[in-house]
């Protein structure tokens, strides 16, 4: 998978600073599995300010519905992190934090 920044759309460098949004299952590791990256930046230039970076750390809470995420639930989240090669989907050296955690696509009927 080659890496293309959502902001200036060229090639991200591996080792270069990396915003990535993605959803995956929640496993109860520090990062969730992996199923999609949606779209990811250089940091901090091409990142600009269209999402709110709310910080979090285990247990994650939805943004939405203020629940804790449980096992098996699918998220949304962002990570900042180092860029790998084209074999690879997740950053390097990643915070020990996600941002914009948010239940995916939507919060189950229980959190409503």
């Amino acid at each position: 998978m080659k890496h293309i920044c959502a902001g200036c759309k060229k090639t991200i460098v591996i080792g270069r600073e990396v915003v990535q949004m993605m959803r995956g299952p929640w496993n109860g590791r520090m990062t969730p599995g992996f199923r999609e990256l949606f779209a990811e930046w250089h940091w901090p230039r091409c990142f600009g300010h269209e999402f709110a970076l709310g910080s979090q750390t285990r247990p994650y809470k939805c943004e939405e519905c203020s629940k804790n995420v449980q096992l098996g639930e699918e998220i949304s989240f962002i990570v900042m992190g180092e860029e790998t090669g084209e074999g690879s989907t997740f950053s390097e050296r990643r915070r020990k934090v996600l941002y914009s955690v948010k239940h995916y696509p939507r919060c189950p009927q229980s959190c409503r």
